[in-house]
C-alpha cells in the first residue's frame, strides 16, 4: 500500500470520527432555526468580502513570487488560490498548496520547484501573521490552556520551517560561490527551489507582503464578525479574531479533505467559550464554511470551464511527479 493510499485512509477516517462527533451533539430542530433566520444580506457581505480577502493574498504571494520573476501577475496568483481551493476538496492535510504550484508555474512559465518554494514561503509569512493576530487577541482575551497548547505546538513547527528556509538559503548561496552552474538535475531543481526563497533577503518585497498579510488576516477576522450578524449572534468583537484562531487550528491539526467537520467543530468549541449552545454552533460553523468556500469554489469552476484555470506539467517537474 503506497503512502499516497494511507494518508486518504488517514484523512477519511478523521473526518468520519469528527462527524460522528458533531451528529451526536446535533439538535435538528435548533439547527433547522438557526439556518432559517440567517439574515442573508450579511451572508452575501462576508462571502464578498471573503473573495476580496483572496485578492489581498495574492498580492502577498506576487510580492514574494516576484523576487524569482519579475513581472509575475497577481491575477496568476489569484488563480492558484482558486486552484488550491478545488484541490483541497479532495486532497487531505492541504495537498491542494501543491496544485497551487502547479497551476501558478504553469500560469508564469515558471519551474515547478521555484513556484512550490514561493507557496511554501506564502504559507511561512501568513503562519508567522497569524500568530501575531493570536498574540493581539491574547493580550486582550486569555486563552483558553487548550488553544495555548495547540498554539505553542504550531508555532514550534512554524519555527523550525523558518529555520529550515534560511538554512536551504545558506546552502544555496554557498554553493553558488563555490561554482557556477548546478552540477545534475537534482542540483538544479534544488538551485530553482532554493531561488523561490530569494524575498527572505529583501525586505523590499518580505515587509509589504507582511504588511499584506497582517491585512488580510484582519479580512477574516470581519469575514468571522459578518457571519455573527448573518446568525443573529450578538458577541464582543474579539470573538471574531478569536473563533478565526480556534478554526485554523482545529484545522491544521485535523487536515481533512475540505477542512469537512474539522471547520464545524472549531467553530462550535470556540463559541461555547462564549455559551453559545452547540446547535446554534454547528449551523454558524456550516453557514460561514459555506461562506467561505462556495464563492472560491464556484469561480474556480468557472474559470476551469472557460479555460482560463488550466492545471497542465510545468516546466521543470519530473515525471515520475
Amino acid at each position: 500500500m503506497s503512502w499516497a493510499v494511507v494518508g486518504r485512509v488517514i484523512a477519511v477516517a478523521t473526518t468520519l470520527v469528527v462527524l460522528a462527533i458533531l451528529v451526536r451533539r446535533l439538535d435538528v430542530a435548533r439547527v433547522r432555526t438557526a439556518a432559517a433566520n440567517i439574515r442573508w444580506s450579511w451572508a452575501v457581505g462576508a462571502a464578498v468580502l471573503n473573495l476580496l480577502n483572496t485578492g489581498i493574498e495574492s498580492i502577498r504571494w506576487t510580492l514574494l513570487a516576484s523576487s524569482v520573476k519579475p513581472g509575475v501577475r497577481v491575477w496568476s496568483a489569484f488563480k492558484g488560490f482558486l486552484a488550491s481551493a478545488l484541490g483541497n476538496l479532495i486532497l487531505p492535510f492541504k495537498l491542494g498548496e501543491g496544485v497551487r504550484a502547479y497551476a501558478y508555474a504553469h500560469a508564469e512559465d515558471l519551474p515547478f520547484a521555484s513556484a512550490l518554494s514561493t507557496v511554501i514561503l506564502d504559507r511561512t509569512v501568513d503562519s508567522s501573521c497569524f500568530f501575531a493576530l493570536l498574540i493581539l487577541t491574547a493580550v486582550a482575551f486569555p486563552l483558553p490552556r487548550a488553544v495555548s497548547r495547540a498554539s505553542l505546538i504550531a508555532l514550534v513547527g512554524l519555527l523550525v520551517l523558518i529555520a529550515g528556509l534560511e538554512i536551504l538559503a545558506r546552502l544555496r548561496r554557498r554553493r553558488a560561490r563555490l561554482s557556477g552552474a548546478p552540477a545534475s538535475r537534482a542540483a538544479r531543481v534544488f538551485s530553482e527551489f532554493v531561488a523561490g526563497l530569494s524575498a527572505l533577503r529583501r525586505g523590499g518585497r518580505l515587509v509589504p507582503a507582511v504588511a499584506a498579510g497582517l491585512l488580510s488576516w484582519g479580512a477574516r477576522s470581519m469575514v468571522i464578525w459578518g457571519a455573527f450578524q448573518a446568525f443573529g449572534l450578538s458577541l464582543p468583537l474579539i470573538a471574531a479574531p478569536f473563533t478565526l484562531i480556534v478554526i485554523n487550528l482545529g484545522m491544521a491539526l485535523v487536515g481533512a479533505p475540505g477542512n469537512l467537520g474539522a471547520f464545524e467543530l472549531a467553530a462550535v468549541g470556540a463559541l461555547a467559550v462564549f455559551s453559545v449552545p452547540d446547535a446554534v454552533g454547528i449551523s454558524f460553523g456550516f453557514g460561514c464554511h459555506m461562506i467561505e468556500l462556495i464563492p472560491v469554489i464556484t469561480l474556480g469552476l468557472v474559470l476551469v470551464w472557460t479555460g482560463q484555470l488550466v492545471v497542465r506539467r510545468p516546466r521543470g517537474m519530473p515525471d515520475a511527479v
